[in-house]
């Protein structure tokens, strides 16, 4: 399994920090977190220090995480040179990565794409590659709940904690 992952979004208020969070919780249930795994998120253009949003907070109780103490950072470049998996949250958060940190390109992608592409390898999915398949890998973004209501933060968390629990399942096969 890697054993350092970094999940990224737009401002790390709203997805990544509740995919770190919900990823933790994951591996912790099937006891499969340890010291050496590392997960972390950080924001393309994260406000330092900002908390997570209350809606997060909110719909992360409700998987038993508490987002209180979370706090936003940006992006460090020494952070992704460290990362082994870094999983970004759209299309276009992996596209200014790379084209910033061309270095990085390896073991950058879109956590959905991600996930569905390493399913197809390993013969898991009868889908035909999913919804991003094609000229538009846009059809993989986890759509951004910022200022949305608690429902769309909840569907958002339901979303990430499937993909996420069917990240676990693949990487435990490494």
């Amino acid at each position: 399994m890697s054993k350092k992952i970094l999940l990224i979004c737009t401002g790390n208020t709203c997805r990544s920090p509740m995919a770190a969070a919900l990823l933790r919780k994951i591996l912790e249930k099937r006891g499969k977190l340890s010291p050496e795994i590392q997960i972390a998120s950080a924001g393309l253009y994260a406000y330092p220090g900002a908390p997570a949003s209350a809606e997060a907070v909110a719909a992360m109780q409700e998987y038993g995480v508490d987002l209180t103490d979370h706090r936003a950072r940006g992006v460090a470049r020494e952070e992704l040179l460290a990362a082994d998996l870094i999983l970004t949250m759209t299309a276009r958060h992996k596209e200014q990565l790379v084209r910033e940190y061309p270095e990085i390109k390896e073991k950058v992608h879109v956590l959905r794409a991600f996930v569905a592409e390493q399913r197809q390898k390993r013969g898991r999915d009868g889908q035909d590659g999913g919804p991003g398949t094609g000229n538009d890998p846009s059809g993989y973004d986890l759509p951004d709940p910022f200022g949305q209501d608690l429902e769309v933060y909840r569907q958002c968390a339901a979303l990430l904690n499937a993909e996420l629990e069917g990240l676990v399942e693949l990487l435990d096969d490494e």
